[in-house]
């Protein structure tokens, strides 16, 4: 679905678009058909260069750029505060998805975020990653990836749950500087007393 640009300057100039279809192939117009699959747009540059000048266009100079990438959809459930189906693109990763999704809840587990991807199971420290600690658990997102933010383990104890707490609201009215401009605010699970006369202004 990514769509790349290519230019061979040679004996005459060639510029055209080429969508990578589905099983990761591009079909190069006087040249051939090419597997891009799986490789990064470096390499992807690198190897359809080489096999235009190898196959067709003995001295040409080619240019490859990134015209449009991919968007797809995964989906992302727990303890986040707008759960559900979210578009991301394959230069997306796990915290851009919760990003996207509205951040977690002060009752998402600390340290793990599960990511199912088929039949695997992939546990991350995404709490190493914003430390600085590991950069590598920032995974990047594949197509049908599901994201999920597991409840914290006293939020498992006292029964709460990531649900349909969003129908609900809370009301703050009195004293309050109202910087928001709002006195109604939706629950979420977790918050105190103190977080929404914050969330009002103080």
């Amino acid at each position: 679905g990514d769509l790349l640009g290519v230019n061979i300057i040679s004996t005459q100039n060639i510029s055209t678009p080429i969508r990578v279809n589905p099983v990761g192939e591009i079909m190069i117009p006087s040249v051939g058909i090419l597997n891009v699959n799986g490789i990064s747009l470096t390499d992807a540059g690198t190897k359809i260069s080489n096999y235009i000048i190898e196959n067709t266009f003995k001295n040409a100079i080619v240019n490859v750029t990134l015209l449009y990438i991919r968007r797809f959809k995964v989906q992302v459930l727990g303890a986040v505060h707008n759960p559900g189906f979210i578009y991301v693109s394959a230069m997306d990763k796990v915290y851009d998805a919760i990003l996207q999704s509205g951040g977690v809840q002060k009752i998402a587990h600390r340290d793990i975020v599960q990511i199912v991807r088929g039949e695997e199971t992939i546990n991350i420290k995404l709490k190493d990653y914003l430390s600085g600690i590991d950069t590598s658990q920032n995974v990047v997102l594949k197509s049908g990836d599901i994201i999920i933010v597991p409840l914290s383990e006293y939020a498992n104890s006292i029964g709460l749950t990531s649900g349909e707490y969003n129908n609900h609201q809370v009301i703050v009215y009195g004293f309050v500087n109202r910087s928001s401009g709002s006195d109604t605010f939706k629950y979420y699970p977790g918050y105190t007393a103190r977080d929404y006369i914050a969330m009002a202004g103080g």
